[in-house]
């Protein structure tokens, strides 16, 4: 039905949801009633891609904005929203990128994931306590967002909530939050410092990754672990101050900190996993005591610096002679044996197409190179009492299949990124595992016509694409995690293949890309035209 402004439907009860806009002014100002019938809601895709919209008011009367009502409103610059309203959809208002602010209504308990992705011009946002977990990729890629201020009552941040914010600065999290998942503050570039709530009790893998300019954290003390690349490169990071309750450090947990100097690692720990310093090239001290009964493989990789505090007979001790790094002894006035590592030995580690396969026997780290169903390899990592933190990378293809599905594992172990294949083949199929594509990973391959990430969201480098004429379609069954720079540049005959909604079409605007949107089918089945 229509009143020649809005289009809309009656509910079971009588009450009104407003399902569309072909009156198409610049100014909607939704009534709160029509025809005597109370409106209740905003329909689901009631003014999606309303380009001349500029500015929306939502009466009391409204309780549900649905989802994706106002996504790609790309002219609307001011959103009033009434008291009443309690729940924002899925991707409400997302790519609506004029607008400036918002501010959420006090009643509002429910913010569904991607409600406001890339709404580049908000500057501020205020969380209301109502709302009890803020869904994850709310805010994502919000790149002129620089205050953020949770109200106290919200326990939980879900997974890429504010990631790639890029003006981000000020933060202020409430003492009732007791979980920030993963990747929820990855790149946000301009955060210079944050403290955890005491009352956290999980902060994912990722959370702050990239976060180059933060400079001092505090965990608070209901932490247990630090997860896999929570810091990673967060190349500002001078100050850390870790809970006495923690007992593990993850893979990669501070890699690439490269300003960090020192840092005193609590009593309760006892597993330092595989590079979980390496590339801190500033750090010159740190405090590792006799509780420490695992560390994994190039843990300190490239600190050149570094001197270990130790205590006599330790693991830690033992493993510092073993990988010829420099210690001293605590509480005393004894010092350890001055051992040295050169810089080109280091180089050679960490290329490993330098070298020979290995293995080193002392410390019972594995490094294996090898070829298994025509896939090229190298595994590194793990330890000879757990192969769980052993990784493989394929580094390419020598078969004859032109149709080919990327293993999640190679010789039992998880496919962690993919190096280059190869130009015999025209089809590629990554499954969940993949981690990272990396740089010019399959640049100038002119074969390739077709590629597939099914479920999985890596890091793909820069220019992993670049040059690959012959390319037509890439399909991204879920939203990627990280898109380097030139990627795809010179696939002039490329189109994306994506979800609606998921902010890859606005990627593919800015960067020129023809795009289209699939279709669910169910049992993993998509579909798409190829003539529209």
């Amino acid at each position: 039905m229509t009143n020649g402004v809005y289009e809309y439907e009656y509910t079971p009860k009588g009450d009104i949801v407003i399902t569309g806009y072909p009156g198409g002014g610049i100014e909607a100002s939704i009534p709160k009633e029509i025809d005597g019938h109370c409106v209740v809601a905003i329909g689901k895709y009631a003014f999606k891609r309303c380009r001349s919209i500029q500015s929306v008011t939502i009466p009391e009367s409204v309780t549900v904005i649905g989802d994706y009502a106002f996504a790609e409103c790309r002219s609307l610059s001011s959103a009033i929203l009434g008291n009443s309203v309690t729940c924002i959809g899925e991707g409400a208002f997302s790519l609506c990128t004029s607008l400036k602010s918002i501010e959420l209504p006090d009643n509002l308990d429910t913010i569904k994931e991607r409600a406001f992705w890339q709404c580049d011009g908000i500057e501020s946002v205020e969380i209301p306590g109502n709302i009890k977990k803020i869904e994850d990729e709310v805010f994502t890629r919000c790149s002129s967002l620089h205050s953020l201020i949770i109200r106290d009552g919200v326990v939980e941040i879900g997974a890429g909530a504010f990631s790639f914010c890029t003006s981000l600065k000020f933060v202020e999290l409430p003492e009732s939050l007791t979980a920030i998942e993963d990747f929820a503050f990855l790149r946000c570039d301009t955060i210079e410092s944050i403290k955890i709530p005491a009352n956290i009790t999980r902060l994912e893998s990722k959370c702050f990754y990239g976060c180059a300019a933060l400079k001092s954290i505090e965990i608070s003390n209901n932490i247990t672990k630090i997860e896999e690349r929570l810091l990673y490169c967060c190349r500002s990071l001078e100050s850390v101050k870790l809970s006495d309750n923690i007992t593990k450090i993850e893979t990669l947990a501070f890699g690439e900190c490269d300003s960090l100097k020192s840092i005193k690692l609590p009593g309760g720990i006892t597993t330092i996993e595989n590079y979980a310093f390496s590339h801190c090239t500033a750090l010159e001290s740190v405090v590792v005591h006799s509780g420490v009964t695992e560390i994994g493989s190039d843990v300190f990789y490239d600190c050149s610096r570094l001197c270990l505090k130790l205590e006599s007979g330790s693991y830690a001790e033992q493993y510092a002679i073993n990988n010829q790094l420099r210690f001293e002894y605590l509480n005393s006035d004894k010092t350890g044996k001055e051992l040295s590592v050169s810089i080109e030995n280091q180089r050679a580690i960490q290329r490993p197409e330098a070298i020979s396969p290995y293995e080193k026997k002392n410390s019972g780290i594995k490094w294996q190179y090898g070829r298994e169903d025509d896939f090229e390899y190298y595994c590194y990592g793990g330890d000879s009492s757990n192969d769980l933190d052993v990784y493989a990378v394929i580094t390419s293809y020598k078969g004859n299949e032109s149709a080919l599905i990327v293993p999640d594992s190679i010789h039992g172990y998880q496919v962690f990124k993919v190096e280059g294949i190869g130009r015999t083949v025209e089809s590629i199929k990554l499954d969940d595992n993949i981690d990272t594509i990396s740089e010019e990973a399959f640049q100038g391959n002119d074969t390739l016509r077709y590629v597939e990430f099914s479920y999985c969201s890596p890091y793909i480098d820069d220019r992993a694409f670049k040059g690959c004429n012959a390319l037509e379609y890439v399909i991204f069954k879920r939203i990627s995690g990280f898109i380097g720079e030139d990627v795809f540049e010179d696939c002039y005959n490329l189109t994306l293949v994506i979800e609606e909604g998921s902010g890859l079409e606005d990627y593919a605007i800015e960067n020129g890309i023809a795009y289209k949107f699939y279709k669910y089918m169910g049992n993993d089945s998509i579909v798409w035209s190829e003539d529209d």
